[in-house]
């Protein structure tokens, strides 16, 4: 083949006006021409390769597809494109293009679309004639977008129309009629619950790391909600998953004793999942004696030690109860092997902290808790410095606290924290201001008023 660039050029034009695109793309794929410099050429050569049956393994990037679709002028191969964009993990580029090509009049499939994150789009498109299995998914993408009725006629369609197609479709109801009843959200943020000094070493919260799910305060449940439960258990009587979405329902509104009779028969079977061993943990939390959900909480641990979420829930336990040797041990394993798992951040700075390294727990708070939502990072940073004896850094960490925290016992313990650490800096009258308003956000508490009246007695707790 002749080296020159022009008469490569013409021969890929002369192979592609005898009907031999596969050879004309050859001369693009060997390197004899540049796609940058001839893209016109190489487009024509690709469709028409395409079109001849050769799958060019020249294409496997989004990149390039994105540069034929815009030569070509065709928006489907933008949503090519898209497609390319999620497989290289890349969803910023993926709902950009796929949003150009939806302006430019592509109609991708539903899945791309929800693969995207492009919900809103999809919940808006008609469910006119579709089966069930596209109505739970245009039911999904409405109840994401936020309009919950629509969501639920189509799960509801999708339930009439074929029963046993899925379990997510009743559970999904109930979880509906669950909201309805203004019991659970969508998506409930944690709830960090009221700190007391138990939990003092290391820090004198008892909330969990933002990244633990906390049940909500016990409420009567909704019928409906209930309905659909016991259908979904009679429909889906072997799976577990339909047994767990019943079991977290049930814990959520308080009947913990249901919850693990539900779950108890799946327990001691040899396919248990965690699923199922996490949810039996946590309603034996509520029932059992300490000394029984350590020890539980320790074989699930150990029965699972490369499960982030399975180890979580252990170190929960054991740190909430003061289990501080089980803690460390769990801790110091899991930070050895590099398990990741949401709340690493937290149970690793308490590990520090056990350990009475303060200023290890300190740096991996600041690195790791900044970008953690609530007051639980601030907080247990400003008892850090505390510790440290860094009290002006201590009370700028709890003040940031303080405008996160919730009212009632949160409030009050955040409120308490900035009385002690006023007082180590000597400004009684701030840390009297500072008690006084940890008494009106808790008015169960009792040492808040006793501290407001004599602020110095806070040095030594």
């Amino acid at each position: 083949m002749p080296a020159s660039e022009p008469v490569q050029t013409a021969a890929a034009w002369i192979l592609l006006r005898v009907g031999a695109a596969e050879e004309a793309l050859a001369l693009f794929e060997g390197g004899h021409l540049s796609r940058a410099k001839r893209p016109d050429l190489w487009a024509e050569a690709f469709v028409r390769a395409m079109q001849g049956g050769k799958r060019a393994a020249t294409l496997e990037d989004s990149a390039s597809w994105d540069a034929l679709a815009r030569i070509v002028g065709d928006p489907r191969l933008l949503a090519l494109a898209a497609a390319f964009a999620l497989k290289e993990g890349d969803g910023f580029v993926a709902r950009a293009t796929l949003s150009a090509a939806l302006d430019q009049g592509a109609d991708p499939p539903d899945e791309l679309l929800w693969d995207a994150g492009l919900v809103a789009v999809l919940a808006a498109r008609s469910d006119e004639g579709a089966n069930a299995t596209r109505l739970r998914l245009l039911g999904d993408a409405a109840w994401l977008s936020g309009d919950r009725l629509l969501a639920e006629r189509r799960w509801e369609r999708a339930r009439m129309r074929d029963p046993r197609g899925s379990w997510k479709t009743l559970a999904s109801l109930a979880t509906a009629r669950e909201l309805a009843a203004g019991e659970v959200g969508l998506a409930r943020s944690p709830r960090l619950e009221a700190p007391t000094d138990a939990m003092r070493p290391p820090f004198s919260y008892s909330g969990e790391p933002p990244a633990i799910r906390r049940a909500e305060q016990a409420s009567p449940e909704p019928p409906r909600a209930a309905l659909f439960d016991a259908e979904l258990l009679s429909i889906f009587p072997d799976s577990s998953a339909a047994r767990c979405t019943v079991a977290a329902r049930l814990l959520r509104n308080g009947k913990s004793s249901e919850a693990l009779s539900l779950l108890a028969s799946r327990r001691d079977a040899a396919d248990a999942d965690v699923q199922t061993k996490i949810l039996i943990l946590e309603a034996g939390a509520r029932l059992w004696p300490e000394d029984r959900l350590v020890a539980e909480s320790l074989r699930l641990a150990a029965a699972h030690p490369d499960e982030g979420t399975a180890v979580e829930v252990a170190l929960r336990m054991l740190f909430t109860r003061k289990r501080y040797v089980d803690f460390l041990t769990l801790a110091d394993g899991a930070q050895r092997r590099g398990l990741e798992y949401a709340g690493r951040w937290f149970y690793a700075a308490a590990a520090m902290a056990l350990h009475g390294d303060f200023r290890a727990a300190a740096t991996i708070l600041e690195r790791e808790g900044a970008a953690q939502p609530g007051p639980l990072a601030p907080f247990a940073l400003g008892l850090a410095y505390q510790e440290l004896g860094d009290y002006r850094r201590a009370l700028d960490r709890l003040e940031v606290a303080l405008s996160l925290a919730p009212s009632g016992g949160a409030r009050a313990a955040v409120l308490k924290e900035i009385g002690r650490t006023r007082v180590f800096l000597g400004e009684l009258d701030g840390a009297r201001a500072a008690f006084l308003a940890a008494a009106l956000a808790d008015p169960a508490d009792t040492e808040a008023p006793i501290f407001a009246r004599d602020p110095v007695r806070a040095r030594g707790k």
